[in-house]
C-alpha cells in the first residue's frame, strides 16, 4: 500500500453494521464520531518480504450520525495530505510503562491508519459497526505499552479517546 509509511504493517478489515433506511428501526447518532474499545489480540503473522511478525489485531466499536467516516485513496490534498496529521483518520498514540506510570512516546513511524470511505448509500446516512485494525509490534520499543485511540471524520471531527489496556509482550 504506497499512501503507508514504511515499518507498520496495517491491515484493515472492517466489519459493518449500516443502519439504511431498509431497516426496522432507523438509528441516528451525534455527527461526531464515538468509539468504544472491543478488544485487542496479539498474533503472529507472516509481513510481505516472509517474516514473521507480531501483531496486534485492535477492534474498536464506532458510531457516526453523518456517515462521513473513511477516506478514499485520492484523499492526499487539503487536511488529508501526507505531511499532514489528517492524512490518517485512525489516531494512535503509543505509551510505554515506566515502572511508575505511563509515558506518551513518539515513534519514528506512528501507528496512525487510514480506514477506508465507508459512508452509507441512501438517505440516512447513520452508520456503526465495528473496526479491525492490525499492527506490527514486533519492534515496538518496550515490553509493556498501550495506545490511545481516536477516530476522525472527513469533517475533521475528532471522537472521544479510548485507551487500550496495558500490553505486556515476553
Amino acid at each position: 500500500m504506497k499512501y503507508m509509511k514504511p515499518g507498520v504493517k496495517i491491515a484493515l478489515l472492517i466489519g459493518l453494521t449500516v443502519m439504511f433506511q431498509a431497516c426496522i428501526k432507523t438509528q441516528t447518532y451525534p455527527i461526531i464520531p464515538s468509539i468504544t474499545y472491543d478488544d485487542m489480540v496479539i498474533t503472529t503473522d507472516t509481513d510481505q518480504l516472509g517474516n514473521i511478525i507480531d501483531v496486534g489485531r485492535l477492534s474498536i466499536e464506532f458510531t457516526d450520525g453523518d456517515g462521513d467516516i473513511g477516506l478514499r485513496k485520492s484523499d492526499t490534498t487539503g487536511p488529508y495530505h501526507p505531511d499532514s496529521l489528517y492524512y490518517y483518520n485512525l489516531l494512535l498514540d503509543y505509551y510505554e510503562w515506566n515502572g511508575s506510570a505511563w509515558e506518551l512516546v513518539e515513534t519514528a513511524t506512528p501507528y496512525h491508519g487510514r480506514i477506508p470511505y465507508l459512508t452509507p448509500e441512501g438517505k440516512n446516512k447513520s452508520i456503526s459497526g465495528l473496526i479491525y485494525y492490525d499492527i506490527n509490534i514486533t519492534y515496538v520499543p518496550s515490553d509493556t505499552f498501550r495506545f490511545d485511540v481516536r477516530l476522525v471524520d472527513r469533517a475533521l471531527h475528532e471522537s472521544n479517546i479510548v485507551e487500550t489496556p496495558g500490553i505486556v509482550i515476553y
